[in-house]
């Protein structure tokens, strides 16, 4: 038995890692002194500490691409102010929830859980969850980080910015919110919580530059890795890859995939090949992941894609082909019908998302030209995420047998003819 255990302790330890080693290339670890964020750490901690201090109410807007250490850094501020709080006998709540997979309503029952008020998860209405929290505020102040705030799903007509706006204005309450969405703010149609999230205290988080993701990953790698097993040079196409998205997670993501890999073939090192496999598997996981985050609207349009694809194997598809299938979609989910514009208007935010690209295609001699939109990835891995969706699982099975059952008949006929 003991020979058994042996065996399975060896297969779980990889051969390049320390002790605990993957622990530090963990999104979850927090490093002491994390590099190039201090400055935005000073200003959270001073606008945090400001609005519990004097009880005022207001919103704090962490914006920036993913990986680029927002939620690292409201932890760090968080720890700190608690410490702080604490000597200086400041009566306040801090409180971290995240957004994903919450609707507007549930997010309130859960901040409620969290500062001891045992809220029924139904029965009560938006307003009454709000007055609920509003009372626990008139004891302390309660600061609210609400994470991915921009997958905050509406519930009964009551969507993020009712949120925002009694947060921006209930003494007593204050809050930061973070986004990964570069056009969260401009999708807010209410110009009173508009305005709330001006530059004055909105704390923009950069892409991570090439010569930074060297140094973040070269300290990771330090307390992770045995001496000699990621050399300078490979750590710098590493660099190089994730500076691209500026995400560092990106480069810790690929660092962990390498460490598996070199422990399921037993490799004393990291090397060239190691970190292709490792790239194309992180990078194929990363597109599903991104998919998986968008709203409904947006899967939906790229299943839309994807079904036009599947029936003509057309990569470029105009705004037209892709709109007669997601209107066919909408209306068989019994969602409202959209218009063609609102429909470029989704295909607009998946283009700045970097998951579409435009082509242009020629219409004919003194015809001109027409945009076209095309995949920045592969068809399969869009197929992949759309399978593991709630949303769109049922239609593309569904619609999926419909096209196979087309294309059995097109050949039948073919052979008869």
């Amino acid at each position: 038995m003991d020979s058994t255990f042996q065996e399975i302790e060896e297969n779980l330890t990889s051969p390049v890692l320390r002790p605990n080693g993957m622990m530090y290339l963990s999104d979850k670890y927090i490093p002491e002194k994390p590099l190039y964020r201090e400055g935005h750490i000073r200003e959270l901690v001073s606008e945090i500490y400001e609005m519990v201090e004097m009880n005022l109410p207001g919103i704090i807007l962490l914006e920036g691409p993913t990986g680029t250490g927002k939620t690292m850094c409201y932890s760090i501020a968080e720890s700190f102010l608690l410490r702080k709080m604490a000597n200086e006998g400041l009566d306040a709540k801090l409180v971290y929830v995240n957004a994903r997979g919450q609707t507007t309503t549930g997010i309130l029952v859960e901040l409620l859980h969290r500062l001891g008020v045992p809220a029924p998860r139904t029965g009560f209405s938006f307003g009454k969850y709000l007055s609920e929290l509003k009372k626990v505020a008139g004891n302390y102040h309660v600061h609210i980080c609400i994470d991915e705030v921009d997958t905050l799903k509406e519930y009964k007509n009551y969507r993020v910015t009712d949120i925002l706006y009694h947060f921006s204005r209930s003494e007593g309450i204050s809050a930061s919110v973070i986004t990964n969405d570069s056009l969260f703010v401009e999708k807010i149609m209410d110009a009173r919580v508009r305005s709330t999230l001006t530059l004055e205290k909105a704390i923009v988080f950069e892409k991570y530059t090439k010569e930074q993701c060297f140094d973040i990953l070269a300290e990771r790698c330090r307390l992770a890795f045995v001496d000699g097993a990621v050399s300078d040079e490979l750590l710098d196409e590493i660099a190089e890859i994730a500076s691209e998205p500026g995400d560092i997670r990106y480069g810790l993501e690929i660092l962990r995939a390498c460490a598996r890999i070199c422990r399921i073939e037993k490799l004393k090192k990291i090397d060239s090949d190691t970190l292709k496999k490792a790239v194309e598997m992180v990078g194929a996981n990363r597109i599903v992941l991104r998919i998986l985050a968008l709203s409904d609207s947006q899967k939906l349009v790229l299943l839309s894609y994807l079904l036009n694809y599947l029936r003509s194997s057309k990569l470029e598809q105009s705004v037209e082909e892709i709109f007669n299938t997601y209107f066919d979609l909408r209306e068989r989910l019994g969602k409202k019908a959209v218009t063609i514009n609102d429909l470029r208007n989704r295909i607009s935010e998946l283009v700045t998302y970097g998951l579409f690209k435009t082509e242009k295609i020629g219409k004919g001699p003194k015809k001109g030209v027409e945009t076209h939109y095309k995949l920045n990835f592969s068809p399969y891995y869009l197929a992949e995420a759309v399978k593991r969706d709630p949303v769109t699982a049922p239609v593309f099975r569904e619609s999926y047998g419909a096209i196979l059952e087309e294309r059995k008949k097109t050949f039948e006929d073919s052979m008869r003819a």
